[in-house]
Formats: C-alpha cells, structure tokens, sequence
C-alpha cells in the first residue's frame, strides 16, 4: 500500500507540476506556459495576476510589490526618458542651460527606474516560485 501511494503522490505531482504551474518562456518576457499554453501576463502582469486568485498570501505578496515597483519604474523611465529627449534638442537652441537640465534629469531619472525595474523583475520571480511551490505541495 505504501508503493501505490507513492506512486499516486508521484502522478499527482507530475500531473500538478505539468498543467499547473507557471514558467516563463525567457528571461524578462511577457510570456508564460502554463498547462502547454502560452499566455501573455499583460501590462503590469494583470493577467499573470488572476492566476493568483487561490493562493497563498506569501506569494501573492510578492506579485503585489513586482507590480507596484514596475509602475513606478516605468513612471520614472517614461518621465526621465521624455525630459531627455526634449532636452537633448533644447541644448542646441540659445536657452541651452534649460536644455541642459531637462538631459540631466532625465538621465538621473532613468538610472533609478532601472535598478526598480530589475527589483521588480526578482519580485515577480519569486511569486511565480512561491506560487509554483504552493501548487505542487497543495497549500
């Protein structure tokens, strides 16, 4: 009785692990598998997040914090990207100090947004690995 058990776990297991869980098809995509099906996780993953909707709060908390970190770094890489283009063109005209400044705060902008932006990246992985571990151990 104790081999069919485990057998029965190992199937449920694989059976869980094959249909329910969740991979990216690369590194930093937009894409997802889950149950042989590529899905895309949408803008600010809202997709990705009503996958989420019977899971542990762990993890739940983490897709949250991956979330809020990449809109607040695509605000910033937007804003910063925006000010710097507009002053990369106001350089070469007489007020070329404004210019000046708009360039520099952009690029001050787009450093920060950056480093969120891969803060975000670490968040939104360790959801889907936590999420992952709550389908196959049944939390």
């Amino acid at each position: 009785t104790t081999l069919t058990f485990a057998q029965t776990t190992d199937s449920t297991l694989t059976t869980n692990y094959e249909q329910k869980t969740i991979r990216f098809v690369s590194l930093n995509s937009a894409k997802y598998v889950q149950n042989g099906v590529e899905k895309r996780s949408g803008i600010f993953y809202k997709r990705l997040k009503t996958e989420f909707q019977n899971i542990s709060t762990e993890a739940k908390q983490e897709l949250t914090l991956a979330i809020r970190q990449k809109k607040i770094a695509s605000l910033l890489g937007n804003t910063g990207s925006a000010l710097y283009c507009v002053g990369l063109v106001l350089i070469v005209t007489p007020s070329g100090v404004i210019g000046l400044t708009m360039f520099a705060v952009g690029a001050c902008l787009i450093v920060p947004a950056s480093i969120i932006q891969v803060s975000s990246q670490k968040h939104l992985y360790k959801a889907v690995w936590l999420y992952n571990r709550d389908v196959l151990v049944g939390k």
